[in-house]
């Protein structure tokens, strides 16, 4: 799953609205999500975007493949 939004200041100000959401917060709470990303983007203006994303350990990555030497690690 994945959960994007705009303005909040700091990271706990963003989680906290998304855990008010019944959407973003069935995101947070997936037990079936494993592997986690977080980041966010300030745009000149000083608007900022953040975005989770929500993902199964066993999920490949798109276009990576387990018998590519170059995205196993050795």
């Amino acid at each position: 799953g994945e959960n994007i939004s705009e303005t909040y200041e700091t990271e706990i100000e963003t989680l906290s609205a998304w855990m008010e959401r019944p959407e973003a917060r069935q995101v947070i709470l997936d037990p079936r999500a494993g592997d986690i990303g977080f980041d966010w983007h300030q745009e000149p203006s000083g608007k900022i975007w953040w975005t989770l994303v929500m993902g199964k350990p066993e999920a490949r990555t798109p276009g990576g493949d387990e018998s590519d030497p170059a995205t196993t690690s050795q």
